[in-house]
């Protein structure tokens, strides 16, 4: 075998080495979630002119591991109670390609469903209108094609409203 050709499978190798030990962190270990906060916000109005209040998850990702975390999604998944189905879905990137030290914590992530309730009346009293059924955010953590759950948050009955711009 010629010179050139080891270096060549010898620069393949350690390139698999590289790209198999990015995948190795244990996802359960590394990817904490904290900081939890959830409700329902104020979405605005409708066409029809009806209150839209939207399940709503705030919380911060912090780096369990003894190595630095990078290339995180989160995949969130909005369940109403006693429904077969989800309402909605999203995946946003919680860790960027930017690492997360060990130990430390991203910014705020919030999720927000595009989809929730309609109210015509005032938005306090959704929560004890019939229809209402509690909401549940399933997270998932997904990095290297793997995905791992990561918990379940019942979304509050409390109101967020939205922030005025000027």
């Amino acid at each position: 075998m010629t010179h050139r050709l080891l270096l060549v499978r010898a620069t393949l190798c350690a390139a698999l080495v590289a790209t198999s030990s990015c995948s190795e962190v244990d996802l359960k270990t590394a990817v904490q979630i904290a900081d939890v906060s959830s409700g329902y916000y104020d979405a605005g109005l409708t066409p029809e002119g009806l209150n839209k209040l939207v399940p709503s998850l705030t919380f911060t990702v912090r780096n369990g591991a003894d190595t630095p975390l990078s290339s995180v999604d989160m995949v969130a998944l909005f369940w109403q109670a006693g429904k077969d189905a989800e309402m909605d879905e999203m995946v946003v990137k919680v860790i960027g390609g930017d690492a997360l030290a060990p130990g430390a914590s991203s910014e705020p992530v919030v999720l927000r469903a595009s989809v929730g309730y309609t109210t015509a009346g005032a938005r306090a009293e959704l929560f004890g209108h019939g229809a209402f059924l509690d909401i549940v955010a399933k997270l998932f953590v997904k990095r290297g094609g793997r995905i791992m759950p990561a918990g379940e948050y019942k979304i509050d009955r409390k109101l967020l409203l939205s922030a005025s711009t000027k």
